[in-house]
């Protein structure tokens, strides 16, 4: 299994109300949120999506998220940091009850 369908499998075995939430405007209008707030460009955010589908089904852990952001878009400590403040305070606090 290549590593796309692989990451969608796991994607697909999250609980309901989990898949309801990432896949809802709201998640939507959080995402484009994310990608003003960091201005990342157009072919940053196929970066931004795939990381956070590795966020939400634990590929890619918190504590390595900064690190993951500078590898991925070359971005300095500063604006990395401030990109994963905004992905878990937008994306992934509200999954916390879950």
């Amino acid at each position: 299994m290549n590593p796309a369908d692989a990451l969608q499998q796991k994607l697909a075995e999250l609980p309901e109300p989990v898949q309801d939430y990432l896949y809802s405007e709201q998640a939507g209008d959080l995402n484009e949120k994310i990608i003003v707030r960091n201005k990342l460009a157009e072919g940053q955010e196929p970066f931004l999506f795939l990381l956070l589908r590795e966020l939400f089904v634990k590929e890619v852990t918190i504590p390595h998220l900064v690190d993951e952001i500078k590898a991925r878009f070359a971005f300095d400590e500063t604006r990395a940091r401030q990109l994963a403040v905004d992905i878990a305070g937008f994306r992934l606090l509200p999954l916390d009850k879950f």
